[in-house]
C-alpha cells in the first residue's frame, strides 16, 4: 500500500497529466472541422485523448483517499467512495469513446450519428456525466470546508459545471484545481515532517 506522501505525489502526477491531455492533445479533435460526430471520432487525436483519460482516471481511483488524510478537518466517510464511483463511471465513458466507438466507427457509423447530439451512445452516457458533475461540485465544496485551497476548489467546481459545454477544457480546469489541492496537501505534509524533532540516539 502506498504511503500518504507517495499517494499525494501520484495524485499530482496523474492530475497534471490530465491537465496536459485536456489542454494539449484534446484541442486537435475539439477544433477540427466536423459536421457529424463521426467526423470528430475519426480524428486520430480523439481515441488517443479518450484512452489516455480512461487510463489516468482509473489510476486516480486508488490514490484519491490520500486527500482525506491530508485534510485539516474531517471529510465525511461517504464522500470518497462516492467520488471513486464517479471516477470509475467517468472512466468507463472514456473507455467507450476511446475504444468502443473506434471499433464501431467503420462498422456502424450510423449508431454514432443517430442524433444531432452525438449519437445513441452519447445520450446513454449523459446520466454519468451529470452524476460526475454533481459529485465533483460537492467534492470541491467538501475539500474547501476541510481546509484546502478555496481557489483550487472553485476551479474544480467551475470545471465540473462547464464540462458538458466545453468538454475536455472543463475537465482540464477540474484536474487543475485537484492538482493544486494535492500540491498544497503535499507541501503541508512536507512542512510538518520537517518540523518534527529528529529522534535522539544514545
Amino acid at each position: 500500500m502506498l504511503t500518504s506522501r507517495r499517494s499525494l505525489t501520484a495524485l499530482v502526477a496523474i492530475c497534471g497529466a490530465l491537465v496536459l491531455n485536456a489542454f494539449v492533445l484534446s484541442p486537435f479533435w475539439i477544433l477540427a472541422p466536423a459536421e457529424k460526430f463521426t467526423d470528430t471520432a475519426s480524428v486520430p487525436a480523439f481515441p488517443w485523448s479518450q484512452g489516455i483519460s480512461w487510463l489516468l482516471l482509473t489510476l486516480l481511483i486508488p490514490v484519491i483517499p490520500a486527500l482525506v488524510r491530508a485534510s485539516r478537518r474531517a471529510i465525511p466517510a461517504w464522500v470518497i467512495p462516492v467520488v471513486q464511483v464517479a471516477l470509475a463511471m467517468q472512466a468507463a465513458t472514456h473507455f467507450v469513446q476511446g475504444f468502443v466507438m473506434a471499433w464501431l466507427l467503420p462498422l456502424a457509423p450510423e449508431v454514432l450519428d443517430l442524433t444531432t447530439d452525438g449519437g445513441a451512445l452519447q445520450i446513454a452516457m449523459f446520466a454519468i456525466w451529470v452524476f460526475f458533475l454533481v459529485t465533483n461540485v460537492a467534492f470541491a465544496v467538501v475539500l474547501w470546508r476541510a481546509g484546502h485551497s478555496k481557489v483550487a476548489a472553485i476551479l474544480m467546481a467551475v470545471g465540473a459545471v462547464v464540462t458538458p459545454v466545453f468538454g475536455p477544457f472543463g475537465a482540464g480546469l477540474l484536474a487543475l484545481g485537484l492538482t493544486l489541492i494535492a500540491l498544497g496537501a503535499l507541501r503541508s505534509r512536507t512542512e510538518v515532517a520537517s518540523s518534527q524533532p529528529e529522534p535522539v540516539t544514545v
